[in-house]
């Protein structure tokens, strides 16, 4: 490349010597323009070499950087994941200790015992079926037993005593989890570490640990996923140098320290957010590194991707460039001098042309000339293609004969007729539309002084089609008297146009949009007649005045039209658009428009005239009204919804952290469930429509009533400073809704509960008040319904106590903690026992045995009515089997057990399982089940009968007591209420009633019971009256199965002596 260089520098001088004589003042300045062509192509080969060093050294250091980048990325990524997966596992310890707690399980002595059995074996395998990381869970009790592990029951015979976790945390000064160091299953080989929670007692004592084993290969196949090529590597360390598991798999290395490797030691302080470059770590590469250290755990995890491999793209690329950087210098300095011959040999040729230069001006006039005959025959040739095969219709006419002289093949087509058939004596008038001939021809003999014009006319086509068409008339020839004498029309087929614009008018009277153009100057608006319709105007009125064009607009909204106007004028926007609304001229409907409008301007800024389109958006406007209302109110009431009333609470604490108080008022309606039930949904509607109204007349127009859904209300009480303000409103709403109400010819008594909430004493966040109100409501329920209540802070307490006793009763069933009672039902006459009822009993391990009115409406509520109803049956009927003498067996069914379509089934499957008779099995039903869908309801008890098995109607007289049920269905017993038999010894309705209840159920051959026999005189009492059994602590209290074999035995023994059964002990 050197000699290239001096080759082309030294040229010149060489010229120079070589040349004849003195050089001419051309060849000197050919010269030094050789010379500096030579000096700028050795100076762009320098640059090119210093550029391209340049480019690949800050090349290097960006792909050491984008591994930074990458490494450190990777590093923020696999440590977020791990600390996440950590965290979750912790979580998951955590609440183990939490539910040991909620089990009482605090005593070291206990831990082994109560949690080495299947049930916590199987609830450890529920907990970690998520997480494949964890490769066994277990606990440890105090003594370092292997208490219970998923990986098998029972758990394996190991101490855990001398493993460092269980050692660290045993000590009381340890902290609450421990992550150990990786050991070897001696089994499979496999490494795992073990990150362990200490267990303790309330008063701190040492219970044992909660461990999971974490399986390492796990880490090593998320790393090879998450790697970043050849030459990358992820290590997962303690933070004390301890290496845990890494990618590729350091199999040697798992275990052992990495607190002496100097690398390690210098890249520990950066595992915040920092990366290194090291010359040569453990295995002597150099590499660049990143560390994240977990935030929660002691844990570092380690990213590094080899230097060699991060530079080899580099590598090829300065090898290529380089190649090419050299490759391009020599070009250049090849190219000088290929240049400076080049400018030898052009010297040279220099002198030949100008000799030739005379000779080609005498050849060139002879060229020009031929040339002008070229050039007129191609435009000739040109004209005759355009007529031919223009896009244009074309069209010669003889004025005088009116008969066509040429016509193009466009024409023709646009005509539907060939060539030969119109030069064959047909003229314009003979292919026109006829309709169009006489405005044509007036049209010719207007403008026959004129050179050209412009018209529309419509062609008929022989085949009935027609052609609109736009015609451009020139005459071409005239006579001496100036008279046309030839003409040509230019004829552009305009149909597709036209059809256009009729569709253009049609959409414009269809979707009611008005066109206008409003001239500023003059002061007037052009309106079209669909303009004119929308604003009840005649449509002969198409210019109006500015003050006519204004008019129609509401007063309320004119001023900000106008507004609006000004703003983009001001602006000199080019477009805008306005919505208003206006009051039509003839009806003085009020219609919503908008305006789409498009301005123009002079060269100063000043608006010429506007043109645009107002759309009719009436319709749009009601629907989103429509919509709007929807939104935010109760489609069956009208009310404001949960959503309104949540704005309208949020604007009442906004004024009550100034200091004006507001109360929240929650209620719904006592026994609307029995009327929507029993007279169907359509009279539940009329009724909460009715209950609404009612409402709506008992509070203020500053209040806000909502319907929150079913029977609920609520209601935002303003302006309340003192409870009294409240009170008054509950007692109104309490006797406005308990008047009788007149429903689709029904008449309906319900009643109302309510609960209060006020603002701020009782919280200032809508949530919060809500729930206050709701709680309060809850607790006006419970005391009897028909009150009210203020929310009180025990109230949350009470709640939460509700709430800890449905969580435990959804585990009473499973854990075995209900029991079946039984009561005796003796006969009256023989005061033998002819049955006994099963009564359900809760055995809670805390607060003793639960009565039945404890629970079951709990039961209910939460769904698990059906299922402890049917395990109870199943109870009952195997139980009953083994009783001698074959006494009956009563069961009792609530109104959503009933409900249930497989009642039905769930008997039959419990008589055939158990093996019972059918006739032994007594199914008794309180008269709210009837109220319920009533031909359902009787279906089932049809079905239930042809079981064979016995219904009784129990707790008679205590709800409607309609006669109507004994009527519709044949009961085989009526169970007299306790509330009756309670006033036989001193109350004579008491007695008349139960006489009265006996006499009919004897007329209907219908068994009675009497519930609440205490007394001897009520006993005597009922035999007295009829009564066919009696029921009560006169005879004996509910016992359990296992004694219900010897209280057999004691009654009937106590009847065949005739002597009196002492009541057994409780």
């Amino acid at each position: 490349m050197l000699s290239l260089v001096a080759a082309a520098l030294k040229w010149p001088e060489s010229a120079r010597r070589r040349g004849p004589g003195p050089a001419t003042p051309v060849e000197a300045d050919d010269r030094r323009a050789a010379f500096h062509r030579a000096a700028i192509g050795a100076l762009l080969a320098a640059a090119i070499g210093l550029a391209t060093a340049g480019y690949l050294g800050n090349q290097r250091e960006a792909a050491l950087r984008d591994a930074e980048r990458e490494v450190r990325n990777l590093s923020l990524v696999l440590a977020t994941w791990i600390g996440d997966g950590f965290r979750t596992i912790e979580q998951l310890e955590a609440g183990i200790a939490d539910w040991m707690r909620a089990e009482g399980v605090d005593d070291p002595a206990e831990f082994y015992p109560r949690l080495s059995t299947r049930a916590v074996h199987e609830m450890l395998r529920g907990r970690v079926a998520a997480l494949p990381r964890v490769s066994r869970f277990f606990l440890v009790d105090h003594d370092g037993r292997n208490t219970a592990n998923t990986a098998s029951f029972p758990a394996p015979s190991i101490n855990s005593i001398g493993r460092d976790y269980f050692d660290a945390l045993r000590n009381d000064s340890a902290p609450d989890t421990f992550l150990s160091a990786p050991s070897r299953n001696q089994v499979d080989g496999q490494w795992s570490i073990f990150l362990a929670r200490r267990l303790h007692a309330p008063d701190g004592r040492f219970l044992g640990v909660v461990a999971a084993g974490i399986d390492l290969n796990y880490f090593e196949g998320i790393f090879g996923r998450l790697t970043l090529g050849p030459g990358s590597s992820v290590q997962l360390a303690r933070r004390d140098g301890l290496l845990l598991a890494g990618h590729p798999w350091p199999e040697s290395l798992i275990g052992t320290s990495m607190a002496g490797d100097e690398v390690f030691t210098a890249l520990l302080p950066r595992a915040g957010d920092g990366t290194m470059r090291s010359a040569g770590g453990a295995d002597g590469e150099a590499r660049v590194l990143a560390a994240r250290a977990l935030d929660s755990h002691p844990l570092v995890v380690v990213a590094s991707r080899a230097t060699d491999q991060i530079l080899a793209p580099w590598r090829s690329e300065a090898r290529r460039l380089g190649a090419g950087a050299a490759v391009l210098d020599t070009l250049i300095l090849a190219g000088v001098l290929l240049v400076n011959r080049q400018a030898r040999q052009r010297a040279a040729v220099r002198r030949l042309q100008d000799a030739q230069r005379e000779a080609e001006a005498r050849a060139g006039a002879a060229e020009a000339q031929a040339r002008d005959a070229r050039l007129l025959a191609a435009r000739e040739a040109s004209l005759r293609a355009i007529f031919d095969n223009g896009t244009a219709g074309i069209a010669e006419v003889d004025a005088t004969t009116r008969r066509f002289l040429r016509v193009n093949r466009r024409y023709a087509e646009i005509t539907g007729r060939s060539e030969a058939e119109l030069l064959g004596g047909l003229g314009p008038m003979d292919v026109v539309h006829p309709d169009a001939r006489e405005r044509i021809r007036g049209t010719w003999e207007a403008a026959r002084d004129r050179d050209n014009w412009e018209m529309e006319a419509r062609y008929l086509r022989p085949d009935g089609t027609m052609v609109w068409a736009r015609l451009s008339v020139a005459v071409v020839a005239r006579d001496a008297a100036g008279a046309p004498v030839r003409l040509v029309s230019i004829v552009q087929d305009v149909t597709e146009r036209h059809e256009a614009e009729a569709l253009l008018r049609l959409s414009l009277e269809v979707g009611r949009i008005g066109s206008f153009r409003h001239d500023i100057a003059a002061g007037t608006v052009a309106s079209g007649p669909e303009m004119c319709a929308m604003l009840g105007l005649p449509a002969v009125e198409r210019l109006l005045t500015e003050e006519q064009w204004f008019a129609p607009v509401l007063p309320e909204d004119a001023e900000g039209l106008r507004a609006a106007i000004d703003r983009g004028v001001a602006a000199r926007e080019a477009e805008g658009a306005v919505e208003y609304r206006i009051r039509r001229a003839s009806d003085g409907e009020v219609r919503h428009v908008e305006a789409r409008v498009r301005l123009e301007y002079d060269g100063e800024g000043r608006p010429l005239s506007a043109v645009g389109a107002v759309i009719d958006v009436t319709e749009r406007r009601e629907a989103e009204a429509r919509i709007a209302h929807l939104a935010h109110h109760d489609a069956l009431t009208g009310l404001p919804n949960r959503l309104l009333l949540r704005e309208r609470l949020d604007a009442a604490l906004a004024r009550a952290r100034r200091g004006e108080g507001f109360a929240v008022v929650c209620l719904d309606l006592d026994r609307f469930k029995e009327v929507n039930d029993s007279l169907g949904h359509p009279v539940g509607d009329s009724l909460l429509r009715a209950v609404t109204e009612r409402l709506k007349a008992a509070v203020r127009g500053t209040d806000t009533l909502a319907r929150l859904g079913g029977d609920e209300f609520a209601i935002v009480l303003a302006d309340v400073d003192q409870p009294a303000e409240a009170t008054s409103l509950a007692r109104r709403l309490v006797e406005v809704v308990g008047q009788p109400f007149e429903v689709d010819g029904h008449q309906v008594v319900i009643g109302t509960s309510i609960g209060i909430a006020v603002a701020p004493g009782d919280g200032l966040d809508a949530d919060v008040l809500l729930k206050a109100a709701d709680m309060a409501l809850y607790c006006a329920k419970a005391d009897g319904r028909g009150r009210w209540r203020f929310f009180e802070p025990e109230m949350d307490a009470r709640m939460q106590m509700r709430r800890a006793l449905e969580t435990d009763l959804r585990h009473a069933l499973a854990m075995g903690e209900f029991e079946v009672h039984y009561q005796p039902i003796i006969g009256v006459g023989s005061r033998r026992v002819s049955g006994l009822e099963a009564l359900v009993r809760w055995r809670h391990p805390v607060r003793g045995l639960v009565p039945p009115d404890a629970f079951i409406p709990l039961c209910e509520e939460i769904g698990l009515i059906v299922p402890l109803g049917e395990w109870v049956l199943a109870q009952a009927c195997a139980e009953a089997v083994t009783w001698r003498g074959a006494p009956k067996v009563a069961v009792n069914l609530s109104a959503v057990q009933f409900a249930n379509r497989g009642l039905v089934e769930a008997v039959a499957a419990a008589l055939e399982a158990s093996g019972l008779a059918p006739g032994r099995l007594e199914l008794e039903i309180t008269e709210t089940v009837m109220l319920q869908d009533t031909e359902s309801t009787l279906a089932t008890l049809h079905r239930l009968k042809a079981l064979g098995v016995r219904i009784a109607l129990d707790d008679f007289g205590t709800g409607y007591s309609s006669l109507s049920y004994l009527q519709r269905f044949p009961f085989d017993k009526v169970k007299i209420d306790r509330c009756f038999t309670r006033g036989l010894d001193h109350s004579r309705q008491s007695e008349v009633i139960v006489s009265a209840v006996t006499g009919l159920c004897a007329g209907l051959d219908m068994t009675t019971t009497a519930e609440g026999v205490e007394t001897e005189e009520q006993f005597r009492a009922l035999a007295r009256n009829g009564c066919t059994e009696a029921q009560g602590y006169l005879f004996s209290r509910p016992c359990l199965a296992t004694e219900v074999p010897a209280t057999l035995a004691r009654l009937n023994a106590a009847a065949a002596g005739q002597v009196r059964a002492a009541p057994a002990p409780a």
